[in-house]
């Protein structure tokens, strides 16, 4: 059996905890390591790095602010891959996060169907066969994500149903947004007396 998937994540990153969620819903074993202090070594950041076809950027987290105070966006094309890799693993701020990391399998930033993608090409430890396989086509229905929990012999399989509440999320304005948008109720009354 391979190892299970390592995962570099910051606790206050939603996208990070969107990562994990993704990951145990789809039943796939990963280890959780907190990505400010543990930074990725340099040789998995090597490895990181094949799988992201040789472009050093790609493992930097480029919107965080020690990438920006640091000027690596003007320093980066003239450093060196073994001085970058140095930095990336001198400071787990700078990578980008949540980076994914398995024997056969590197994946920076969460986006759930370049995951799906990447995760069905290489044989996950503790996923079932068909647990990435969507059957809805449609984005706005609930859809149900195939995981397979019996022996490939029996016919049926069971279903997990996404909550449909999730899929498209409801923004309600501020009190200060909707000021001026018309008139108040006290304004209508106040109309409608006169």
């Amino acid at each position: 059996m391979s190892a299970p998937l390592t995962v570099y994540a910051y606790a206050k990153c939603s996208t990070c905890r969107d990562a994990a969620q993704w990951l145990r819903a789809h039943r796939v074993e990963f280890v959780e390591r907190p990505i400010y202090e543990q930074a990725p070594a340099v040789a998995e950041l090597r490895r990181m790095l094949a799988f992201q076809g040789g472009n050093l950027r790609r493992l930097f987290n480029t919107s965080g602010i020690q990438y920006r105070e640091r000027g690596l966006a003007a320093k980066l094309p003239a450093m060196a891959e073994s001085d970058a890799l140095a930095l990336l693993a001198s400071d787990g701020r700078l990578v980008k996060r949540p980076f994914l990391l398995g024997e056969r399998v590197g994946l920076l930033g969460f986006d759930a169907e370049a995951w799906t993608a990447a995760l069905t090409k290489v044989k996950i430890p503790g996923a079932s066969s068909g647990a990435f396989e969507k059957t809805s086509a449609n984005p706005f229905e609930p859809h149900a994500i195939h995981t397979q929990s019996r022996s490939a012999d029996q016919a049926e399989a069971s279903f997990r149903v996404s909550d449909p509440q999730r899929m498209i999320p409801f923004c309600r304005p501020s009190r200060s947004k909707l000021q001026g948008i018309g008139p108040t109720a006290n304004e209508m009354s106040r109309r409608g007396a006169t």
